[in-house]
């Protein structure tokens, strides 16, 4: 089941990762507030000079509930994965992921479904407009998304060295805040949170300060790389 899990999800820490449908045909409104610049976060990828984009889009309405939708848009060489995230306001968790992969040869559109009451989650790939598999994952608690566990671990009140917890994503990780670093980022020192996750597939530091925007994060698996944050934009009344 783990080599099933990490064979879904290792784009995922982001990382990364349609048919073509539209909004419309999945059954989601597509409602973003006009009245708001979206927050934006630009990363540079080493070693393969990519880029990626996190976008925040605030509230929207998916199948008559009010939650919050973001993008995640990795692009390298020969890889294009848009994952568009839709979320519980209150607590980050996942309902619904889209993610729109596509390859130098071909590409593939997945679903992932959330259901946080029953710790479980339904994955639907397709290619060419055409079902292909679907997969039900399960886990002991709610479900995180990797995107957002980095900013949901800097939330924690009172953080201290040595904090730790378990999040699903849906494998287990236990994340653990092991030091406070002061890090350069494009010409600027940065205060931050230094958290490293066991099993040991990725860690990352986040900025001590309000709004809590990753910093840097490195994937450890057999895949490795390092996401430097460019740029950070956020959200403007207009």
């Amino acid at each position: 089941m783990n080599n099933k899990i990490s064979k879904y999800f290792s784009g995922s820490c982001g990382f990364i990762l349609f048919c073509i449908l539209s909004c419309n045909v999945l059954g989601i409104v597509c409602a973003e507030a006009n009245a708001v610049k979206p927050e934006r976060i630009v990363y540079t990828i080493k070693p393969l000079g990519g880029r990626a984009e996190y976008t925040d889009y605030g509230l929207v309405n998916l199948e008559g509930k009010e939650v919050n939708k973001s993008t995640f848009h990795t692009r390298v060489l020969g890889f294009d994965d848009t994952e568009t995230i839709y979320s519980l306001q209150q607590n980050s968790l996942p309902l619904r992921v889209e993610r729109d992969i596509k390859k130098l040869i071909g590409g593939e559109y997945i679903i992932e479904e959330y259901d946080q009451v029953n710790f479980s989650v339904t994955i639907t790939k397709y290619k060419r407009s055409h079902k292909v598999s679907q997969l039900v994952f399960r886990a002991k608690e709610p479900i995180y998304n990797a995107v957002f566990l980095m900013f949901r671990a800097a939330q924690v009140s009172g953080l201290k060295l040595g904090w730790s917890r378990v999040f699903f994503v849906p494998n287990k990780f236990e994340v653990t805040l092991t030091s406070i670093d002061k890090i350069k980022i494009r010409d600027k020192i940065y205060t931050a949170y230094h958290f490293n996750s066991q099993p040991d597939k990725f860690e990352f530091w986040v900025d001590s300060n309000q709004p809590h925007i990753p910093l840097k994060i490195k994937g450890k698996g057999d895949f490795k790389y390092t996401f430097n944050l460019k740029e950070y934009s956020p959200a403007v009344v207009k």
